[in-house]
């Protein structure tokens, strides 16, 4: 398409003031608040560039998706804008409502996951007649064409993606079932955010072997921990029942 998403992972192993970031009680107690009081723990962090003029999307997705090698679900993403964000240089939308939507019990599949089956299917075939939508990088609406059903086809139509327009500095929190993206930057200067995302201390591996490229294996069924899913925020150092907390 042309167009350019650079995207990584692991900052905070690299500088001590990403380090420092994933701690900081401004996140992290809130964090606590928002799944339901309870002690949190580091998940992992993200970095979000999209260059000047030809920044790519951020296509429609819930990120559980992506996460549900873990469970029970007691997770949630802080996106935290470096620049102003703004309708030109792809803003951070998300559909409300949305967290709401499951498939299963679990969260709704990947756009991606789709994308590659159909991809599959048009090469087993040999036809190019199921290559439509097959993009999984730059279709901004695949998961709503190829995944959504009509109720929340409906529902999306009622109550359309909504953005708050981050300035630089202010962070958003969002439920891990919350269909959020962002369109791309056309703008004439970068569009930066660094994401961090955590889940509460009891959360469990679902699967046997290496839940991240990099991290040593654990088993079906441990709880997560260790170094690489620190305790961020003891709930021992605050009197949690003076505070409001999600139900």
């Amino acid at each position: 398409s042309g167009q350019v998403l650079f995207h990584s992972l692991g900052h905070w192993r690299c500088a001590p003031s990403l380090h420092d970031l994933i701690f900081l009680d401004a996140v992290c107690l809130p964090a606590s608040q928002l799944l339901q009081g309870r002690p949190v723990r580091f998940w992992h962090d993200q970095a979000f560039v999209k260059p000047a003029g030809d920044g790519a999307v951020v296509q429609w997705h819930q990120d559980y998706s992506y996460w549900d090698r873990t469970g029970p679900m007691a997770h949630l993403t802080v996106h935290i804008a470096l620049d102003d964000q703004t309708l030109e240089n792809g803003a951070l939308h998300w559909v409300p409502g949305s967290h709401r939507w499951t498939r299963d019990g679990g969260p709704l599949p990947q756009a991606a996951a789709v994308a590659r089956a159909k991809m599959a299917k048009a090469k087993a075939s040999g036809s190019g007649d199921d290559l439509a939508g097959a993009s999984f990088t730059t279709d901004m609406d695949a998961l709503y064409n190829d995944v959504l059903n009509e109720s929340e086809k409906a529902q999306w139509s009622s109550r359309p993606p909504e953005t708050v327009l981050l300035k630089a500095g202010h962070a958003a929190f969002h439920h891990a079932l919350c269909v959020h993206g962002s369109w791309g930057n056309r703008s004439s200067a970068p569009r930066r955010a660094l994401v961090l995302n955590y889940f509460a201390h009891g959360t469990r591996s679902c699967i046997n072997g290496s839940l991240m490229k990099g991290l040593p294996p654990v088993k079906n069924g441990e709880i997560l921990g260790g170094k690489f899913h620190p305790v961020v925020f003891d709930t021992r150092r605050f009197d949690m029942s003076t505070l409001p907390v999600a139900s």
